[in-house]
C-alpha cells in the first residue's frame, strides 16, 4: 500500500506497507475475495450520479453508541412540472436542480495486525512473497469477509413491499424460478423480476445480489450451456448487474436461496473518514539514520479499491497496524428517481427450480395494470 505522504518521506521502512501491498494481493497464486453485496454497492451502474460529501456532522465521527451524518447530493425527480406560456423574457419559477440528504453513519469496522522488530525486519528486507505475505493476505481477505458481513446484516433490513400486488417481500417474498427441474438456466424467473421492477417504471435493469445454492447453479448452467461450448464462438456467460455473496442466505438465516434486488442507485454506501485531509498527522522518528514514523495517521486504499483509515504506532519494539472506516447502508431519498412513485425500490424475492406457471406470474403482478 505504498502511500507517500509527501515528495521526500514516505511511510514506516519505505514502507512495510510496501511490502503488505505486494502481500496482499500480487504475490504468486493469491486470489482476492469477491464480496457481492460491498462489490454491487460500489459498482459503476449503482454509483452513477452520487456525490458524497465527508460529513454534515456537527458533533464529531460516530463512537459506537453516537450517529454520524454524511451529506449527500443527487437530481430530485420532476413529478408536476407543467408547460407555462412566458414571453421570451419571462423565466418559470423553478427550483435548484440538486438536492441534498443527510444520511446516517453509525456502524465501525475496524482491523489490523502487529509485527515484531524480527517480523517487520523480514517484511521490509526479506521475501514478501513469502511466507509473510500469504498470512497478511489472509488477514486481509478474512477482515474484508467481515466487513461485507456487516453490509449484508445491514441490506437484508432494508426491503419493502413489491409494487405490483403490495405484499411485504420480506415476510411473503415471491419465488422465483431460475433453473429448471433437470438443472439448466431457466431465464423466464429474471425476466418475472424484470417485470416486477417495470410496473414501477423502472426500466434500468435492477441490481441482483444472490446467494449460494440455487443462483450460483443457475449462473454456472448458464456459463457452460451451449453455445458457450462450441469452441471459437462465446455469448454472455453472466446476467446483467448480478453479484454472487456467500453470506446472504445465512444473513437471512431461514434456510431460503435469497435474491436480494434493487433499483440502481436507490441503495448507497455512505463512509467517513476520520484521518481524511487536515486530520491526519504523523510523528517521524529516525532509525538507522533513516527518518521513519513513530506515529501515523491518515486514510490508504488497499490493492482492490476500498478505502480506509489507517493508524500506524511503534511502541517498544512493535509495529501496531489498523485499518478503519465508518460506514452505512441507507436507501436514497425516494424523489431521487425520476418515477415519481412513493416506493422503496429494493426488493427480496427467493430463487427456487421448477416451471414458472401461470399462477405465479398472476400472482406476482396481479395489480400491475392498476398500479399508479
Amino acid at each position: 500500500m505504498a502511500t507517500t505522504i509527501d515528495a521526500t518521506n514516505l511511510n514506516p521502512c519505505q514502507v512495510v506497507q510496501a511490502g503488505i501491498e505486494t502481500a496482499f494481493l500480487r504475490h504468486p497464486g493469491a486470489q482476492p475475495f469477491g464480496a457481492g453485496a460491498y462489490d454491487a454497492l460500489v459498482s459503476d451502474i449503482n454509483r452513477s450520479s452520487f456525490i458524497q460529501a465527508q460529513s454534515a456532522s456537527t458533533g464529531g465521527v460516530p463512537d459506537g453508541v453516537g450517529k454520524s451524518k454524511v451529506q449527500v447530493t443527487y437530481v430530485p425527480a420532476s413529478c408536476d412540472e407543467e408547460a407555462q406560456d412566458l414571453d421570451r423574457c419571462e423565466f418559470p419559477e423553478t427550483e435548484s436542480a440538486f438536492k441534498t440528504a443527510n444520511l446516517t453513519v453509525d456502524t465501525e469496522f475496524t482491523w489490523g495486525f502487529k509485527l515484531t522488530e524480527d517480523e517487520y525486519r523480514d517484511m521490509c528486507e526479506g521475501d514478501i512473497n513469502g511466507v509473510y505475505g500469504k498470512m497478511l493476505l489472509a488477514k486481509y481477505q478474512q477482515a474484508k469477509k467481515s466487513f461485507n458481513k456487516k453490509i449484508v446484516d445491514a441490506l437484508v433490513l432494508l426491503p419493502g413491499n413489491y409494487p405490483t400486488n403490495g405484499a411485504d417481500s420480506l415476510t411473503s417474498p415471491i419465488s422465483l424460478p431460475i433453473v429448471t427441474s433437470a438443472g439448466t438456466y431457466l431465464p423466464t424467473g429474471f425476466g418475472l423480476l424484470k417485470s416486477i421492477y417495470n410496473s414501477a417504471d423502472i426500466y434500468d435493469d435492477p441490481i441482483i445480489v444472490g446467494g449460494r445454492g440455487i443462483p450460483e447453479l443457475a449462473l454456472n448452467s448458464l456459463r457452460y450451456s451451449a453455445p458457450n461450448t462450441v469452441p471459437g464462438y462465446t455469448v454472455g456467460t453472466g446476467l446483467p448487474n448480478l453479484y454472487m455473496d456467500g453470506t446472504l442466505n445465512d444473513a437471512f438465516g431461514d434456510g431460503d436461496n435469497h435474491l436480494l434486488t434493487w433499483a440502481p442507485g436507490a441503495i448507497q454506501l455512505l463512509e467517513f473518514y476520520k484521518n481524511a485531509g487536515n486530520w491526519g498527522w504523523a510523528e517521524r522518528i529516525e532509525r538507522n539514520g533513516v527518518q521513519s514514523f513513530k506515529e501515523q495517521y491518515t486514510t490508504i486504499v488497499t490493492p482492490d479499491g476500498i478505502q480506509w483509515d489507517f493508524s500506524y504506532k511503534f511502541d517498544c519494539g512493535v509495529h501496531y497496524y489498523k485499518f478503519s472506516k465508518f460506514f452505512g447502508v441507507a436507501p436514497m431519498p425516494s424523489d431521487a428517481f425520476g418515477v415519481c412513485r412513493d416506493y422503496n425500490y429494493i426488493l427480496n424475492f427467493l430463487a427456487t427450480c421448477g416451471d414458472l406457471e401461470c399462477a405465479t406470474i398472476e400472482a406476482a403482478l396481479a395489480s400491475a395494470s392498476t398500479s399508479s
